[in-house]
């Protein structure tokens, strides 16, 4: 049996790490001078949050869930992640050439956000899989200590605090 870092008791981590992403994303986006105009909704909110958060939970479960596991249990965690940060960002290409989004709005703004678009995923790939190796460790090590409580050995784990 492979030895893999996703299951099902993470799934809670993943729903909500991204929505905390988008929204820090959406914070700064409007932050550095960026209208609020660029985040209307077509169709109106009920008709778009499916999208908003399906779609991001399924690519974050496809891409770190499986894709990162993957690639890490082959390659190593620093390795694994600067290939899938080309991986993701040849992801994205095709929406370069998609009217009425992100990625075409840079395609015609300037050589420079479109260059920055490519380069800043190196980093948001690095802190993305630390962030969620990590949030599944604290989750894991958590899920631990409560069912080691549970069973009398508290003392047997990390946390064997006041909790």
């Amino acid at each position: 049996m492979r030895n893999t870092i996703l299951s099902l008791g993470y799934i809670p981590v993943i729903l909500i790490l991204m929505p905390v992403a988008l929204f820090l994303s959406t914070w700064l986006s409007v932050e550095v001078g960026r209208t609020a105009d660029q985040f209307r909704l077509s169709g109106g909110f009920a008709t778009m949050l499916p999208i908003i958060v399906l779609a991001p939970t399924f690519e974050e479960l496809g891409w770190r869930g499986y894709g990162m596991d993957s690639l890490r249990a082959k390659f190593g965690m620093m390795k694994a992640t600067l290939l899938f940060s080309v991986l993701w960002a040849m992801w994205h290409v095709p929406l370069f050439f998609i009217d009425h989004n992100y990625q075409h709005g840079l395609w015609n703004s300037s050589p420079i956000y479109l260059a920055n678009f490519f380069v800043s995923v190196i980093p948001a790939a690095i802190l993305m899989n630390w962030l969620f190796i990590s949030i599944l460790v604290i989750a894991g090590n958590r899920a631990f200590f409560f069912e080691e409580k549970k069973r009398g050995r508290a003392s047997a784990c990390a946390f064997s605090g006041n909790e």
